[in-house]
């Protein structure tokens, strides 16, 4: 490429005139592991400070503020149900939800006014420190009592009530307990005698009301027995029962034969008014063809047939004989239906008057019956309630007898059960303990004071790092927007193959951990510089001591190992650095070419045994800084791109002068470097907006002086990269010392 035609140059992003950058963030994201691994000293200085500082602050306590604390229980029994059974006393036969409500309710009567203020009447109780504090006001020590020196809970699933007495003076809290449970089961002892002689009392009038019934009722039945004459009762009442019960039956076939005439009657009334007699019934006609009258005439019709059939055979139809004979049978055979019709009439109208009287005669004899039938219901009625009210006289006198049977039972039960030791529903389980210092406990204020502490030095901690805004890892780098990280320098100190100072290493320690170093940052810059067709590099930092000449003359040395020629350019006439490390004098250089048209052939320097030249900056005293924005700069720039693969210049730092501004309007890409531990990244950000929009690419940045402990990672990265090389290579018997070193310490 043409490096002098000074066109904007595309960027990573694809958009010309270089990155572009947003503020970094006030607070970064934190290695816990790291902060942990870098601080670890500090901790466990901060937990032993806080141990004796917890010791301290218990004795402190102990002496001022002590709480001493005695304790009891109470039992709450469930209560006898049936006092002939043995007491259960198997824990999961309790009715745990009723019980609980019954133990809350005990748990208000030891904590009620009563039952404090009879305690604290107590002699013992008046004779204690605490209670003497407050000058004989019993009110006061009361309520305080209750607010802060007493608690009564119960334990959950069992049926224990455990109560704390807790005060100042070690000798008064077993006392002022016990003084409140002697009051409080002395109240329900006697609330339990008073209760069971009141209940003892009412069951004993119930009996004498039961006897007083009985007798009653027993009298009333005599004399019901001798008056209504009890004897025969029960014969009168069956005879009116069987009396009634035959008078019903007539009544009931009286009825059905009324019913059954009124229903022939209404028959044969339809029948004489239709007037025809071919509805007579069978039976009817039967009846009227047996009578004699009837007969003749039909044993003449059966005789005219016979002549009639002799007739037609033996005369034929038309002869006169037969004729004569047909005209007889004819007259016969209406003679027949007329008698058949007026039979049959006759005898229908006797029906119909037979019927008639039925009705009547059955109508009479219901009417003489009804009246029977209500006497005789009366009489059963009356007979009935009799013996009702000798059954309800029974009935009364059985329920008075269970009445007092229960009132009997219940005395023995109650009388029972007050004997029974599980009787009593609250009992004393275990007395007031001898007091112990609850407060403060060694085991709880010791670890809750060295926690405090360590907590308030951890939160400080992280604290300090999340605000910190040094650039220390690549983590800190990722916080910069639109900038990559090009690879990471460690600290010479962390190289184990023995470098005392960064300059040079590549070409002193080529096998060495600061030169695979560099080999990876100029992988890193060569793929996007070959990519992108780049030839001339300004290697610049934001302040100085960020080590920027030595990693652009090892960068040059690591470019040249990879067959490339490279000239490194000494552009920082303030601080000229590059003819030290190659250890010549600074006689001519770039100064000379620019102001004076010197030769750069003469003042190149070429790097023994490397494919490497320098051009020194020459007498740059007082040089200004305009010589690299002229013609002449851009003209050298064309001649070294001309003769070299790559040509590095090494630009003095950005925040301190406006050299690499100037430069970065030249060459083709920048490389920032960045001191681990130094630079910040606000003012990382400002440098880098002022080489936004030139015509440069920004690369990226790379992190020199990284010490391990700064990364996390980067220890346990040194450490395989050398037991990788141990294993495949031998090295210097002192590098694997250094190493074995680095190694114990790590462990450690």
């Amino acid at each position: 490429m043409n490096a002098n035609a000074l066109s904007p140059l595309p960027s990573d992003s694809g958009s010309p005139g270089g990155n572009q950058f947003s503020g970094p963030g006030r607070f970064k994201p934190i290695d816990p592991v790291r902060l942990f691994r870098q601080n670890l000293r500090l901790l466990i200085a901060m937990s032993v400070v806080g141990v004796v500082l917890g010791l301290g602050v218990w004795a402190s306590l102990r002496a001022f503020l002590p709480w001493f604390t005695s304790e009891a229980q109470l039992v709450v029994n469930p209560g006898v149900v049936d006092p002939y059974e043995a007491p259960d006393v198997q824990a999961g036969n309790v009715n745990f939800p009723m019980l609980e409500a019954s133990m809350r309710t005990e748990v208000m009567l030891i904590m009620s006014e009563g039952v404090l203020r009879d305690a604290l009447d107590k002699p013992e109780v008046q004779s204690t420190n605490w209670y003497q504090s407050y000058e004989n006001n019993t009110r006061e020590a009361r309520e305080q009592l209750q607010e802060d020196h007493l608690s009564v809970f119960p334990v959950r699933d069992s049926q224990l009530i455990t109560l704390k007495v807790r005060t100042r003076k070690e000798n008064d809290p077993d006392k002022i307990l016990s003084g409140i449970i002697n009051v409080y089961l002395r109240k329900k002892r006697i609330n339990k005698e008073e209760t069971s002689s009141d209940v003892r009392r009412a069951l004993v009038e119930e009996r004498e009301r039961a006897e007083e019934k009985i007798r009653r009722i027993q009298d009333r039945i005599r004399e019901f027995t001798v008056v209504q004459k009890l004897t025969s009762l029960d014969v009168r009442a069956s005879e009116a029962s069987i009396n009634l019960r035959m008078m019903s039956q007539q009544n009931t076939e009286l009825q059905l034969a009324l019913d059954a005439s009124k229903q022939t009657y209404k028959s044969l009334r339809e029948f004489a008014a239709s007037g025809e007699e071919g509805e007579a019934s069978a039976e009817a006609i039967a009846e009227v063809e047996a009578r004699g009258d009837m007969l003749r005439i039909k044993y003449a019709i059966d005789m005219y047939q016979q002549q009639l059939e002799v007739a037609r055979v033996k005369f034929g139809e038309s002869h006169y004989t037969t004729k004569n004979i047909r005209i007889e049978l004819a007259a016969y055979e209406d003679e027949y239906d007329r008698e058949l019709g007026t039979n049959i009439r006759e005898r229908e109208a006797m029906m119909m008057a037979m019927a008639r009287r039925s009705i009547d005669q059955y109508e009479g004899q219901i009417a003489a019956l009804i009246p029977k039938m209500q006497e005789s219901t009366q009489r059963m009625t009356d007979l009935n309630a009799l013996l009702t009210q000798y059954e309800q006289l029974e009935q009364d006198l059985l329920m008075a007898m269970e009445t007092r049977e229960f009132a009997e039972a219940a005395l023995s039960k109650v009388r029972l059960a007050s004997e029974r030791r599980d009787a009593i529903k609250v009992q004393l389980q275990s007395p007031a303990t001898t007091p112990e210092l609850t407060f403060p406990r060694p085991e709880i204020v010791v670890p809750a004071v060295t926690i405090f502490i360590l907590g308030a030095v951890t939160s400080l901690i992280f604290l300090r790092e999340m605000a910190d805004q040094r650039i220390k890892s690549p983590v800190d780098i990722g916080l910069l927007p639109d900038i990559d990280l090009l690879g990471v320098l460690p600290d010479v100190e962390e190289d184990p193959s023995g470098p005392i100072t960064v300059e040079r290493v590549v070409e002193k320690y080529p096998t060495g951990l600061m030169a695979e170093s560099f080999r990876q940052v100029r992988t890193s810059i060569l793929s996007k510089m070959d990519r992108r067709g780049y030839k001339t590099l300004l290697v610049m930092s934001a302040q100085s001591g960020c080590g920027t000449s030595s990693v652009t003359h090892n960068l040059a040395a690591s470019l040249a190992y990879n067959g490339r020629s490279v000239v490194i350019v000494d552009a920082n006439f303030r601080r000229p650095s590059q003819h030290r490390l190659m250890g010549f004098a600074n006689n001519r250089g770039l100064v000379e070419v620019l102001r004076n048209g010197s030769s750069v052939a003469d003042a190149l320097h070429p790097v023994e045994g490397l494919n490497v030249s320098v051009l020194a900056t020459g007498q740059a005293s007082d040089a200004p800084p305009e010589l690299l924005e002229g013609d002449s700069f851009r003209s050298l720039l064309s001649q070294l791109e001309s003769q070299f693969d790559l040509v590095l210049v090494d630009a003095p730092p950005a925040l301190l002068a406006s050299d690499s501004q100037m430069l970065s309007r030249l060459v083709d890409a920048i490389v920032v470097v960045l001191r681990a531990g130094r630079d910040k990244r606000g003012m990382v950000e400002r440098m880098l907006k002022q080489v936004d929009g030139q015509r440069a690419d920004v690369l990226g940045v790379v992190l020199n002086g990284a010490y391990s402990s700064a990364g996390g990672y980067f220890r346990q990265s040194y450490r395989d990269f050398y037991r990788y090389r141990e294993n495949s290579s031998e090295i210097n018997g002192e590098a694997i010392n250094r190493g074995k070193t680095l190694h114990e310490s790590e462990t450690s």
